[in-house]
């Protein structure tokens, strides 16, 4: 957890050039101001905490005090960071990219140049993320394109690419993205970490369900002698590196391909969700489901996603008992999903099972991600009506208070 909010506070930090202190200010960089570089040190510390949503507040402040690209380009992609922390891009919390998107366009308005960018390339992969997560896939190859021609020697900016245009229908395209990859790889001696993340990696294994982009990555493990594991997605300090690493991944499990159908009724069911169309999302889980138990298609993690919003839709339509079978279901693919967790405590407190109820609240924060996420749900604890009987309790109110210490020592 450590070494992943150095990673994302040097990334915000290296997202901007810092010029020497007594350099005249350049065009898309307002002069500094006392207040403005103290919201951005702070804002800075926030992402550092992985508190994306304190962090937004921060730079949202900043960036009211005047024109500053460099608060707009901060906040931009701390909404992105915010959304990406769902397990796949159309999972992934389309507001966040729709305010990242808002936020990078006023910055580019000031700065059309990225004169304060330090690395033009993760400015782009961030905007690619949001667009795609928005589902303007064209613009989010745009941008990739551009990340591409800021960073040639990085193998993850074509992979990404590669994965716009399978969601875009164009195979072709994506296998010869694929294959610029696994070139680029190559040259560095990656070609196994990059097989394997399309292999076992939910965001990119979709793209071998066209032969064209499975014969590629078939036709590298071929060619050359590479062992690619099979196992089960990457963990979230695996994904989405700005450098490749050294490390080599151990041969597992075999996950099984995806399914088109599948794919289909979990896009739907995610289109349902988001517009609160609930009776049609769990329709559409339900089909995935189905077609997922027939024949398996579908990673743990993205089975844990499929049943956690199968409970979370039950929930919001006041059917609980029926959201507690799919939520254990998904409690069993992915034992720490804290909003697993939080949903069924919410489902027991209605149905009347008090005690179990406690123990699922306890679960869901204990297995926050962030303390971002855990001051989330406490908030909501303190607010959900499906809860009220268990705020008088004794239990309730220690688990409050544990999570109040945890947070005052972090």
């Amino acid at each position: 957890m450590k070494t992943m909010k150095l990673m994302i506070v040097g990334l915000a930090a290296a997202l901007l050039a810092t010029p020497p202190a007594d350099a005249a200010p350049r065009s898309g960089r307002t002069p500094a101001r006392p207040a403005a570089k103290a919201l951005l040190k702070k804002g800075l510390a926030e992402m550092k905490q992985r508190d994306f949503a304190a962090a937004i507040q921060v730079f949202s402040r900043a960036a009211s005090l005047g024109p500053d690209s460099r608060a707009l380009f901060l906040l931009g992609y701390a909404h992105s960071q915010r959304g990406s922390q769902n397990p796949s891009p159309s999972a992934a919390d389309k507001r966040d990219a729709l305010e990242g998107v808002s936020a990078y366009s006023q910055a580019i308005a000031i700065d059309p140049d990225l004169k304060v960018i330090a690395d033009k390339s993760r400015f782009y992969r961030s905007l690619a993320w949001c667009y795609e997560t928005l589902g303007s896939f064209e613009a989010a190859a745009g941008a990739y394109r551009s990340a591409l021609a800021a960073a040639p020697q990085n193998p993850m900016i074509p992979l990404q690419l590669a994965r716009a245009y399978s969601r875009m229908g164009r195979p072709v395209q994506a296998a010869e993205s694929l294959s610029a990859s696994l070139e680029t790889a190559r040259q560095i001696g990656q070609e196994t970490l990059i097989l394997n993340t399309v292999r076992r990696n939910p965001k990119y294994s979709s793209m071998l369900a066209y032969p064209d982009v499975a014969a590629v990555a078939a036709g590298e493990a071929a060619s050359s002698g590479v062992q690619v594991a099979q196992s089960a997605p990457l963990s979230r300090g695996e994904e989405l590196r700005d450098a490749v690493s050294d490390q080599r991944s151990a041969p597992a499990r075999e996950e099984p391909l995806p399914d088109p159908a599948v794919t289909a009724a979990m896009s739907q069911a995610d289109d349902h969700f988001k517009f609160r169309q609930y009776r049609g999302a769990i329709d559409s889980y339900e089909e995935a489901a189905r077609l997922d138990a027939r024949i398996p298609s579908l990673s743990q993690a993205q089975r844990a996603v499929l049943y956690e919003r199968l409970g979370t839709a039950y929930n919001r339509l006041g059917l609980t008992q029926e959201a507690v079978l799919p939520l254990q279901r998904s409690l069993q693919a992915m034992p720490e999903n804290a909003s697993a967790h939080y949903q069924l405590a919410l489902a027991y407190s209605v149905s009347g099972r008090f005690k179990e109820a406690l123990r699922a609240l306890d679960s869901a924060f204990r297995s926050a991600p962030s303390r971002g996420d855990l001051k989330r749900y406490m908030i909501l604890a303190k607010s959900d009506l499906e809860l009220e009987p268990l705020r008088d309790m004794g239990a309730f109110n220690g688990i409050l208070e544990r999570c109040e210490e945890l947070l005052a020592r972090r």
